[in-house]
């Protein structure tokens, strides 16, 4: 599995054979970090018609947070 795209903060990957987009985000991240993440894999989603997304948070920590403020 290749990553299609990569930041400092968030790799974005495809598996073709389920039809799935995976995010693993990469490090602790602020809250425009979190929206522009979302905002790529869901461009990412759009451009693969791809409706199924598994999101590995473990290094995101705390933005649940951030994130309701």
């Amino acid at each position: 599995m290749k990553p299609i795209l990569v930041q400092d903060f968030l790799e974005i990957s495809y598996r073709a054979d389920l039809n799935l987009l995976l995010g693993r985000w990469l490090r602790p991240i602020e809250l425009t970090e979190m929206q522009r993440g979302y905002q790529l894999l869901l461009e990412a989603a759009v451009a693969g018609q791809c409706r199924q997304w598994l999101l590995d948070v473990r290094r995101r920590q705390n933005t649940h947070k951030v994130g309701s403020q």
